[in-house]
């Protein structure tokens, strides 16, 4: 199957899991579980995008047009480093110098997990993380001060489960905010 041609029934989805009018419908939004933490929601009144960090509900606002999504949906680690995700070329310097990387990841028990922003365009290491240990049900690496390449760039999300006898480690979503 090509996956640009796959529809959301064969599997394809879209970044936002939920689409509110306003806000009184996204804070009431009830039956949330504990792996639709992280997931993104959309609210139509104001176009803003929303990050669920709890299941109360609790609302994170990502500012507009200032959030850029490494990873969307699921994915697990394998036990060296592995690519799970990546923004296409875009040109920093337009956008501001310095951003916040922020993730949620699930480490199990007896398992470890580092992730890894890295600029392509310029072979460098943006940022890494120490390496944090399970159980996390979700864990922040962030927020995380990068510092922005100067032009044109490709960023990719690495994320790697060095210990792995517990199983991998599952990134729910990571993205960089830009504060402009």
């Amino acid at each position: 199957m090509n996956h640009g041609q796959a529809s959301q029934s064969q599997g394809i989805h879209t970044l936002v899991a939920y689409t509110y009018a306003d806000l009184s419908a996204r804070t009431g939004a009830t039956g949330f579980v504990s792996t639709d933490v992280g997931k993104l929601a959309f609210q139509i009144d104001n176009a803003s995008y929303w990050l669920l960090s709890a299941v109360d509900p609790t609302w994170v606002k990502l500012s507009t047009g200032g959030y850029y999504p490494l990873v969307a949906g699921n994915q697990a680690a394998g036990s060296t480093y592995t690519l799970l995700g990546a923004l296409p070329e875009l040109d920093y310097s337009r956008l501001g110098s310095v951003c916040s990387l922020r993730t949620l990841v699930q480490i199990p028990a007896s398992s470890t997990a580092q992730v890894r922003l890295y600029n392509v365009t310029d072979t460098e290491i943006l940022y890494e993380s120490g390496v944090v240990s399970g159980p996390q049900t979700n864990y922040d690496f962030g927020p995380a001060a990068i510092t922005l390449p100067t032009g044109s760039a490709v960023i990719e999300f690495w994320m790697s489960t060095p210990t792995i006898t517990g199983g991998n480690a599952t990134c729910l979503s990571a993205g960089l905010i830009i504060d402009g």
